[in-house]
């Protein structure tokens, strides 16, 4: 729920507040779902959170990830791969599968905020939104930088 809701109210909910207003994103058939999940073997080994950017408020005070241009831009705010499935390619095939399904529900963008580490490396936990090198992988070109390790990535509807 990270950017769905305030963080205050992100940290009241820890837990099964926080499931089940995700579980009523999930059942909201108006909606074009939270995200998409990624599966090997009948096993879900991915995830990639996206919608419209007023899905996230919580977007509204990042410094690092500010709305770029006046396209219909929807968002990706969380991608994660399973420890034993990263490297494997699956992040970039969730992205494009995010992007096809964000274009489906009419985006005509789709943007991310990956990490770009200086050295080339970073402890796993700091990549939840991704890492620029998938994203590049998937499509998306990079469009700004406001700080130096994450740049504003973005794929365009055709």
């Amino acid at each position: 729920m990270l950017n769905r809701i305030r963080k205050k109210d992100v940290e009241t909910g820890k837990g099964s507040a926080n499931r089940a207003a995700m579980k009523a994103l999930f059942d909201d058939s108006a909606s074009a779902g939270p995200g998409i999940l990624a599966f090997r073997d009948d096993q879900p080994i991915g995830w990639c959170s996206y919608g419209p950017r007023t899905s996230f408020p919580g977007l509204a005070k990042s410094r690092t990830f500010l709305p770029h241009g006046d396209l219909n831009a929807w968002v990706v705010t969380c991608l994660f791969i399973a420890k034993g499935h990263r490297g494997q390619g699956v992040a970039t095939d969730l992205l494009r599968a995010t992007a096809e399904q964000a274009f489906a529900n009419g985006a005509t963008a789709l943007d991310g905020c990956p990490q770009e580490p200086k050295d080339g490396k970073m402890a796993d936990v700091f990549a939840w939104m991704g890492t620029a090198s998938a994203f590049r992988s998937a499509g998306f070109t990079e469009v700004a930088r406001h700080a130096s390790t994450r740049p504003v990535m973005r794929k365009t509807c055709r």
